[in-house]
């Protein structure tokens, strides 16, 4: 027999369970925090008289807070905690390890970095700010461009479009394919095998471009656990589209644009359209543990086009490729 308390004590429990937010739950529509921002500061120019470039093409934030982005057309920018030019590298005609279209990059230990040069099909390998080394990519391979990769143990992990498996692991001891394709993947389809590469805590994350589902891996490549992203509002609003579209080779949509992992919160950059306009700007967050991945928040940006993204502390970094600009919002 149930007293009044227990009724409450009973319908409060099936509040929580209908309420709580995770990759076990389809529908999250109203239960997530939206949270606007808009910029503390916009950066058109640094010192100098230096321009930021239209053409930046990843970013990330340093273990000493310095912002790093790559300029395609003129090597990697550093900036320091003030936003003021700090280094830059691989700038063409320097001789050896000049980037001849700098793409996706990886800071590395002992403050190294790793820069996909797309010019010479190839990682050049900086050390200090100096040039150490170039990693050619294999020619068999089949490698994905506008994706972030990461490097481990001296292993590259690399998206690929190939019928073996989403990501190459190369430049150590022996390559490898690793990882599994999603039920959802068609890897003849070459942007339904691009995929983000993104460094965990003792793990990385496998996110797909076109159709979003994450994929948790341990370094050796076993599976920890999936998700489909489209728990995310924004994110199932774009599905929606996506699949009432004539899907074939020459026509895709991005949905995940660019990610970003930080203090076990994996930060992805969204697609969306309104009004047959296209927009990306909003920021979901992930709460991202060994045994659960958790929608918590979204950031909705100004109202732009951010091609790529970093975050560092409670500050996002974001590029706006038409004003040519640096956006930095505090969450």
């Amino acid at each position: 027999m149930y007293t009044i308390k227990g009724k409450v004590t009973f319908y409060f429990l099936v509040f929580i369970l209908l309420t709580t937010i995770s990759c076990g739950d389809k529908k999250q529509d109203g239960l997530v925090q939206v949270l606007t921002l808009v910029p503390d500061t916009v950066l058109n120019e640094l010192n100098d008289s230096i321009f930021i470039s239209p053409h930046i093409k990843c970013m990330a934030v340093s273990a000493n807070g310095d912002i790093h982005y790559t300029d395609y057309a003129d090597g990697m920018v550093v900036l320091d905690t003030c936003y003021n030019l700090k280094s830059r590298i691989g700038t063409r005609g320097l001789g050896p390890g000049e980037l001849i279209g700098a793409a996706h990059f990886y800071l590395g230990e002992n403050d190294s970095i790793y820069i996909l040069n797309e010019g010479k099909r190839a990682i050049e390998v900086f050390s200090g700010g100096n040039y150490n080394h170039t990693i050619d990519l294999p020619e068999s391979i089949c490698f994905t461009f506008n994706t972030r990769f990461l490097v481990h143990g001296g292993d590259i992990y690399h998206s690929v479009i190939a019928k073996e498996a989403p990501v190459f692991m190369f430049g150590g001891y022996e390559p490898i394919f690793l990882c599994s394709y999603a039920i959802s993947d068609d890897p003849t389809f070459g942007r339904h095998a691009t995929k983000h590469v993104v460094e965990g805590d003792n793990c990385f994350f496998l996110i797909g471009c076109a159709y979003p589902v994450l994929q948790q891996y341990s370094m050796q490549g076993k599976l920890l656990q999936d998700c489909d992203l489209s728990i995310v509002p924004e994110i199932e609003k774009m599905m929606e589209a996506y699949q009432n579209t004539l899907q074939n080779p020459g026509s895709y949509f991005t949905i995940i644009q660019d990610a970003y992992y930080t203090d076990n919160h994996l930060y992805v950059l969204i697609g969306t359209r309104k009004q047959d306009k296209y927009f990306c700007h909003d920021v979901a967050v992930l709460y991202a543990s060994e045994s659960e991945l958790k929608h918590i928040a979204t950031y909705r940006l100004s109202e732009n086009v951010y091609d790529s993204f970093c975050v560092g502390g409670t500050k996002i970094y974001a590029h706006n490729a038409s004003k040519s600009s640096i956006d930095i919002f505090t969450f």
